[in-house]
Parts: C-alpha cells; structure tokens; sequence
C-alpha cells in the first residue's frame, strides 16, 4: 500500500525532513529558554568591580534607589573589568616605569600617574611588534617620552600601581 501512493525512497527523505523539522524547533525553543534564563539572571545583578581585583583610586560610587546599597560606577566606558591603559613615559627606574595616564581605567576620568612594574615574564614590544624583549631587558628600551599601551597581569582598574605582563610602543 506504501509503494502504491510513495516510492521508498521519497518515503525516507520525507521522514528526514520531518525529524529535521521537529528537532530544529526542539533546540529552538530549548535555546531560547536557555539564553532567557542567563540574561535575566545577569540583568538581576550587577558586578562589583572590587570582587574582580580593582582598586579604589578615582572610583565613583553610586547609590541604588531601589536598596540604598552604594557600589562603584559600572557603564559601557567604564566596565568592571579594565586589563590595560596607554600614557607617556615620565620615568624609567630599575624595575619600573612611571607613565602619564590617560584616565580610562579610572572611573572620574582623571589622568594620573601610574607605576608598571615590570617581572621576568613582562614583554616589550617594538612599534611594528617585530621585535620583543622579556624582563628588564624590555625596560632598557623605553625611554621618557615614549607613547606606551600597558596590558597589566589582572584587573587594573583603579590602580596607580600594578604588575605588567605586555608593553607596546606606539
């Protein structure tokens, strides 16, 4: 009776589509319930930048209306988490250089002066990055004056004082 009104094979290839069918909604629906879940589970909560490693230097601390709990200023330009900055160099020491921020990784915006120090595992890169140097003796190649972006070893938000993992020159 099959054979009468389908042929075998376009049986088969009618099955498929249907499984492929009934599957792909399956995982649609599971998928979206999923990504619904996690995003009203982050939207409830905000990160404080504190429990990722960051200083207080320069931080704004808001007030939540709803709680009257105060925690620190959290925005698209100001994120909980900051890994680098850029600034010019004012002075190259022994195991550390000092540089004129630019304020991005402090909440007020304000620049200052801050101290990256430098380990057996910080790299140097040249401004092509054709060239690098690990250490000190990266260090020896900077210079007062010298446009840099440093990537700190963690969270550097807030901080006037951290270890550097990666130097660029620019």
């Amino acid at each position: 009776m099959l054979n009468k009104f389908f042929p075998k094979k376009t049986f088969y290839i009618l099955i498929l589509i249907i499984l492929f069918a009934v599957f792909s909604l399956l995982a649609y629906f599971l998928g979206y319930n999923k990504a619904k879940r996690i995003y009203q589970s982050v939207e409830g909560s905000r990160a404080n930048p504190a429990d990722f490693g960051a200083g207080s230097e320069g931080e704004i601390t808001v007030k939540d209306e709803k709680t009257g709990k105060e925690s620190y200023l959290i925005s698209p330009t100001m994120p909980s988490i900051i890994t680098s900055t850029s600034g010019k160099i004012s002075e190259v020491n022994q195991d550390r250089i000092v540089l004129r921020s630019d304020g991005y990784s402090f909440a007020d915006g304000l620049p200052r002066n801050i101290t990256a120090v430098f380990t057996a595992d910080t790299i140097t890169f040249n401004k092509n990055q054709s060239v690098h140097w690990t250490g000190n003796s990266g260090l020896k190649q900077l210079k007062p004056g010298m446009n840099i972006l440093v990537e700190g070893s963690g969270n550097i938000r807030g901080k006037i004082e951290f270890e550097a993992k990666t130097i660029n020159m620019f």
